[in-house]
């Protein structure tokens, strides 16, 4: 009886590390990365280019994406190293003349010039 406590104790506590690691940092990726926003102007709107493949900030980190972004003629478009994650999901981004296109999101972590 003892025995079997133990194990069930032992797979629970492994169940929840594996949880815990889950959503962690341990899988997130740094690149540079060319961080562009130029909606006003018939481009698109925020988005990060890493590896001529465009990605979309998720809605939680967009915030974090739009204080390293220094406007210019009201456009964006900066040299930056980003640390994110992939999220899994695609969203749309949308850009000039109502054009829509479907990106992979990704959780920025971290952002700077």
């Amino acid at each position: 009886m003892k025995k079997t406590i133990l194990q069930v104790v032992l797979l629970l506590a492994l169940g929840c590390m594996k949880k815990l690691e889950h959503g962690t940092e341990a899988d997130a990726l740094t690149a540079r990365a060319l961080l562009n926003y130029a909606l006003p102007v018939d481009g698109c709107d925020w988005s990060l280019q890493i590896a001529e493949q465009i990605y979309v900030p998720s809605p939680a980190s967009l915030p974090k994406v739009k204080a390293v972004g220094e406007f210019r003629h009201g456009i964006v478009q900066d040299s930056v190293t980003v640390r994110y994650r992939f999220t899994g999901r695609n969203v749309e981004l949308q850009c000039g003349w109502g054009h829509k296109s479907v990106q992979a999101e990704i959780e920025v972590l971290e952002v700077r010039k």
